[in-house]
């Protein structure tokens, strides 16, 4: 269990649901889904509606157009000391399919049927 808190958790793996990582968000931490299914986005949709009822933490599902100008956009902004990624730890490119499986199977996400 997690003792730090973060003012925004951007899952781009869709790795955990709103609800899970509602523990890890400040008092009014927003959660951002960018991926998954529709399964999961709706999961995320419905804890918004919910979260907006009951707390000050807000959740946002949408999807972004894969198109290379975003994707430049978003280096320019790491660059630039704009975005700053938390990395709880790095791994090498082969190990990541393993990884991804890991914490799915850490978090109890069964989502993903355990495929990376």
């Amino acid at each position: 269990r997690r003792e730090d808190r973060f003012d925004i958790v951007f899952d781009a793996a869709c790795a955990a649901s709103f609800a899970a990582s509602r523990r890890v968000l400040t008092e009014s931490g927003l959660y951002i889904n960018t991926g998954g299914d529709m399964a999961a986005m709706m999961g995320t949709a419905a804890g918004a509606v919910l979260a907006r009822l009951t707390s000050r933490q807000r959740a946002i599902p949408f999807t972004l157009k894969n198109d290379p100008g975003r994707w430049h956009r978003l280096l320019e902004l790491a660059r630039t000391g704009g975005l700053r990624a938390h990395r709880e730890r790095t791994i090498a490119m082969d190990d990541v399919a393993a990884a991804v499986a890991g914490c799915w199977v850490a978090t109890g996400d069964t989502r993903s049927g355990g495929r990376a």
